[in-house]
């Protein structure tokens, strides 16, 4: 009787849509709760408050759970379907009720076959997906890359946004390291996104041992797999703080790339030298050579790079490049565009 009335009141509160935790109870809900003990909340006067929005919406799907028979042929449907009900109530926020309640089902359904054989399109699959992958006890590997495999391959290359999936890989290198493994047993664009994912993953608890995967992997001059690690690198690069770990080897290998006779590593190795302009003062020349030489991709790639990060625009460099970009514009059609 205790958790259904707090259960009934959280999912309330949670259809309101609003920021309260709290609820003014009848008489008759304060009688049955004062025999019981709280957790998740307090009683203060005749208001039940909870802890905090997670103890609230853990009675949320409680509630939720309670009124679906799992045992009914149709239950995996009715699963996914409350699943991005209680997703669609919550997107203000960052809570991820809809993955919690998903997570109850865990060793009742296969979660991630339910998904992608609903009706769900791919932005509900793929957000109910992470957020379940928040809450699910174990990331399963093979799992994990038949989503996205499928998915890929379901919606004309969709990869979905995993932000949670990343924050829970960032605490757990060994997994991350799992990830990058398995990708390279099989080498694919449909689980690049994976990959990228990882080892984004990784440099936040192990910058090294990010750095080390991917100047061993740019090093193997694979058509997929080298472009990736290119602009990973160049990435991380640019959002850290403390470059100094292979410095060296890392301008080497950016600068050697670029004159790679595979287009693709070649052109992300532009782009990782236009990315760590900043943090690495000799690519200032090689960019300055690259537009002497009215280089189309690195123009291009820069042009983009100044509008979109702010920062280039007080960049030393910055009078002396924009000059030739807009000369290499008026003459060249390729990049009339900018």
């Amino acid at each position: 009787m205790n958790d259904n009335i707090v259960q009934n009141i959280a999912h309330k509160l949670f259809l309101a849509r609003s920021d309260m935790l709290e609820h003014e109870l009848t008489e008759q809900e304060l009688s049955f709760l004062l025999k019981e003990k709280s957790e998740g909340y307090c009683l203060k006067g005749n208001k039940l408050i909870f802890s905090s929005y997670e103890d609230r919406d853990h009675y949320v799907v409680r509630h939720y759970f309670s009124e679906i028979d799992s045992d009914r042929t149709d239950a995996e449907k009715t699963i996914i379907l409350t699943a991005v009900s209680i997703w669609k109530k919550s997107l203000r926020g960052d809570r991820s009720t809809a993955g919690l309640f998903l997570s109850l089902y865990e060793d009742k359904i296969n979660v991630w076959q339910a998904l992608l054989t609903s009706e769900c399109s791919q932005y509900e699959a793929t957000f109910l997906a992470d957020q379940f992958i928040k809450h699910s006890r174990n990331i399963d590997i093979n799992s994990l890359f038949h989503f996205f495999s499928t998915i890929y391959n379901k919606y004309n290359k969709y990869v979905g946004t995993f932000i949670l999936l990343g924050e829970r890989l960032a605490n757990s290198p060994q997994k991350c390291h799992e990830i990058i493994n398995r990708f390279y047993s099989d080498i694919k664009q449909e689980t690049l996104h994976l990959y990228n994912i990882a080892l984004f993953s990784l440099k936040k608890e192990n910058y090294t041992s990010a750095i080390d995967i991917l100047l061993d992997d740019i090093e193997k001059n694979d058509s997929l797999l080298s472009p990736q690690s290119l602009w990973i690198l160049g990435r991380i690069i640019e959002i850290s703080s403390d470059t100094e770990y292979k410095a060296d080897e890392i301008k080497k290998i950016i600068m050697n790339k670029i004159s790679s006779a595979i287009q693709a590593i070649s052109y992300s190795a532009i782009q990782a030298a236009v990315d760590t302009v900043e943090k690495i003062p000799e690519m200032r020349s090689i960019i300055s050579a690259l537009l002497k030489e009215n280089n189309t991709e690195a123009i291009k790639t820069l042009a983009h790079k100044i509008y979109t990060s702010e920062q280039l625009t007080s960049h030393t460099d910055f009078p002396s490049w924009m000059p030739r970009i807009c000369e290499s514009a008026i003459n060249n059609p390729e990049l009339s565009a900018l």
